[in-house]
């Protein structure tokens, strides 16, 4: 689940009467990494949680593959802002967006795309040795270009994030992203929506066909967000998941 800074102390009871992980959905905001103040207050919140967690890095903006030397050198340094942060929290994944221009059909770009993010993510599994680093599908219109990637970089601490509910919104449909990503799926992330927007609803509140997700998530061996908006709605989403058959740890 994702905790919430001032539901803290609510959010690790929940925590451990379920024996699940957080995910840190704090440290993409690009206003709290420039509060220093704020930011070590926050870091310090969470340092000494313990348990198995993860963490979703920035996203906002984030261009590694970009032509422009300034762009390209501020996302390089906004990543290790959250990648120090991972390391301080001991989270095992970080999960970062493909972030790539969708509907940009040229080749070039696409070929540039695949170049310089794996040259990017070749530098931090080099850099950050203990931590599994993780690329999550956004709103890319199928699975080329992030599984072209995934190849590139070659790496057994190099997987996908699978954002089922961002594939919903896809040209291509939630079976094929998954038997064709299958093999390098970390983590998936779970959320509801009505193939519209990237609305994170509870689960079971959207039109998504969760009788097939539950099939992939109880065969699947890997970690699992709930991605909603609140408590309420995380509670909400697990008794969903629960009630029609997924399997519980």
């Amino acid at each position: 689940m994702i905790p919430r800074i001032n539901e803290l102390e609510e959010n690790l009871k929940l925590r451990d009467k379920l024996n699940i992980g957080f995910e840190y959905n704090d440290f993409f905001i690009p206003s709290l990494l420039d509060d220093k103040v704020e930011l070590e207050k926050r870091i310090k919140a969470y340092e000494n949680i313990g348990g198995f967690n993860t963490i979703h890095g920035v996203f906002f903006d984030i261009c590694f593959n970009s032509s422009d030397e300034l762009i390209k050198n501020a996302s390089y340094t906004r990543a290790r802002q959250t990648l120090d942060i991972a390391k301080r929290l001991n989270c095992k994944k970080i999960v970062f967006h493909t972030n790539y221009i969708v509907g940009f059909n040229s080749l070039d770009y696409k070929k540039m795309w695949v170049d310089r993010n794996a040259i990017a993510y070749k530098t931090f599994l080099k850099e950050y040795s203990d931590i599994e680093i993780l690329v999550e599908n956004m709103f890319d219109e199928n699975d080329e270009l992030i599984l072209k990637l995934l190849k590139e970089v070659d790496d057994p601490r190099f997987k996908m994030c699978f954002d089922i509910a961002h594939a919903n919104l896809s040209k291509e449909s939630i079976k094929t992203w998954y038997n064709n990503c299958k093999p390098f799926i970390s983590h998936i992330h779970i959320n509801d929506n009505n193939g519209d927007s990237d609305s994170h609803l509870a689960i079971g509140s959207g039109s998504m066909d969760y009788n097939y997700v539950i099939d992939i998530l109880n065969e699947f061996d890997g970690s699992i967000l709930i991605e909603v908006k609140t408590t309420s709605d995380f509670i909400k989403s697990y008794e969903y998941l629960k009630d029609n058959g997924l399997k519980l740890c």
